[in-house]
């Protein structure tokens, strides 16, 4: 089952704070393989997603009663998976189902999103934070900020649930083809090796019956038979 948590933040050191603990500081990745990724690539720059998120759309404003009005900075997104069922989808990384389905939910949205990600495959529970700028470009270009509705909760677990359906289809179609082949290539064998076993049998009871062929003398063999005899 897909474990599937959002928040949001409201400060952009939080938001910094956490985009690196995810990327560099965290104990469930070995330090030579720590960082994030992107849509276009695995070493995506931290340091450049944390400076876009001080956005005009995002910053801090005076309200009229005196108070400060702060939208979110950073939506937060973790996708978890237990360990056998993140192995029955045939997953060896999140990157690829993460790439599909943010691109599936930007479709679906007419949206185009700002974001960077971390993995961490634990021995229980595979996960990724999904790190989201609250600031999204419409297909004409302009820039509006982004709450996440629960419909969009619901079309981003969905979207992340239809790569995994598929994988999980496609997995199990390949073992049992897989079980198919060696069905056959068993039964195949066994056939092979009655038949040779069958063989042999026929062999051997060919020659109980048959009588044992005598080799015939030449004559001057028989003729040193006869000296001997004398």
């Amino acid at each position: 089952m897909l474990f599937l948590k959002i928040n949001y933040t409201k400060q952009i050191d939080r938001a910094a704070k956490s985009v690196r603990y995810h990327a560099f500081r965290t104990r469930e990745v070995p330090k030579d393989e720590r960082g994030a990724f992107d849509r276009s690539t695995d070493k995506a720059d931290v340091k450049a997603f944390i400076q876009s998120l001080d956005d005009p759309l995002t910053r801090d404003k005076p309200r009229r009663d005196g108070k400060v009005f702060q939208p979110p900075k950073m939506h937060r997104l973790i996708f978890s998976l237990r360990r056998k069922d993140f192995e029955a989808c045939g997953f060896t990384s999140w990157k690829p189902v993460i790439r599909e389905a943010l691109e599936q939910f930007e479709r679906q949205h007419g949206i185009k999103l700002d974001w960077i990600a971390a993995e961490h495959l634990s021995a229980a529970h595979p996960h990724v934070h999904v790190d989201i700028k609250s600031v999204y470009t419409a297909p004409d270009g302009t820039k509006h900020r982004l709450k996440i509705t629960n419909q969009m909760r619901l079309d981003l677990r969905a979207a992340v649930e239809r790569v995994m359906e598929r994988e999980r289809t496609i997995r199990d179609e390949e073992r049992r083809q897989e079980r198919q082949f060696y069905g056959a290539l068993h039964d195949l064998t066994n056939t092979l090796l009655r038949g040779l076993r069958d063989a042999g049998r026929s062999d051997e009871r060919e020659a109980d019956v048959l009588p044992t062929p005598h080799r015939k003398r030449r004559p001057q063999e028989k003729d040193r038979d006869d000296d001997r005899g004398r």
